[in-house]
């Protein structure tokens, strides 16, 4: 995919050099989306796919690329210890990512991806 196909794809990154946002909370957003774009590819991690999918009963977004959500999902589990466990803290994490896109963005520019 080209890149700006993958940035029409995100909510938060627009293809800044530098995150925009103050919080905590949108910055995590909005870098998790620019790994996704800085990959290139839009596909799906087929290991990490699996791996969330089947061993970890990973949920699915609809209003998410899943490819964009394997990539939140690997940024996510680096930082934890124990990722079977940790399980509902990404679910709220993700829960966050799309209930702020219509906190903080007007609804008509988040794009519609379910």
């Amino acid at each position: 995919m080209k890149k700006e196909e993958l940035i029409a794809q995100c909510r938060y990154y627009h293809g800044e050099k530098t995150c925009p946002y103050q919080t905590a909370e949108l910055s995590k957003y909005w870098e998790m989306e620019r790994i996704y774009v800085n990959q290139g590819t839009g596909k799906v991690d087929k290991v990490q796919d699996t791996y969330y999918k089947f061993a970890l009963h990973g949920k699915d977004y609809p209003g998410i690329p899943r490819a964009l959500l394997i990539t939140m999902f690997s940024y996510w589990e680096k930082g934890t210890y124990d990722v079977l466990a940790s399980m509902p803290e990404f679910q709220k994490l993700i829960d966050g990512y799309l209930r702020a896109a219509s906190d903080y963005i007007p609804m008509g520019t988040v794009p519609d991806n379910g």
